[in-house]
């Protein structure tokens, strides 16, 4: 059926090269949301590309049966989404808090912030920034860490001439 997240046969060097490999590749996944699907698919075929045969995955990782219908951080936001276009709210609570984002099985919800929040940065999607860097302080990261990873993403986006607004600090 599914996955057991290591697997059973492989050595212990093994297993944590895999788990980089699913680590990255979900964190990659995960930022679809925020990044666009189809420059996920090229960062996704680079990366398969890249990794050795026995550090690829070949079956699900999720439940396809299985999506959360609701989110615990996601709830404040539950109504503007449904007042602004019911079908995103849908989308949105199903698929995305849910499908996406609520699988920690790989990466946790703390290391799905930093995710996001490197991707509303490199998106210049700045109006989330704020509410994504106390969500990451929700989710279990200390302040210095969650400064940390804005202070890189920041950096990145500065190199790649993508920054076009002040960003939000915590």
């Amino acid at each position: 059926m599914f996955l057991t997240i290591l697997g059973n046969s492989l050595t212990p060097q093994m297993k944590n090269r895999r788990l980089l490999v699913r680590k990255m590749r979900e964190s990659i996944f995960k930022s679809g949301l925020l990044s666009d699907y189809p420059k996920v698919i090229h960062a996704l075929i680079s990366l398969y590309e890249a990794t050795p045969e026995e550090l690829r995955d070949t079956e699900l990782l999720r439940d396809p049966t299985r999506s959360k219908e609701e989110a615990a951080a996601a709830a404040e936001i539950q109504p503007m989404l449904r007042s602004i276009y019911p079908d995103l709210e849908h989308f949105t609570m199903t698929l995305g808090y849910g499908y996406v984002y609520a699988f920690l099985e790989v990466i946790s919800s703390k290391e799905t912030s930093f995710t996001i929040i490197s991707a509303v940065i490199a998106n210049d999607t700045l109006s989330q920034v704020e509410w994504k860097l106390t969500g990451a302080v929700r989710n279990g990261a200390t302040i210095e860490e969650v400064r940390g990873v804005r202070e890189i993403a920041l950096k990145i986006a500065m190199k790649a001439g993508i920054l076009k607004h002040e960003v939000s600090s915590i």
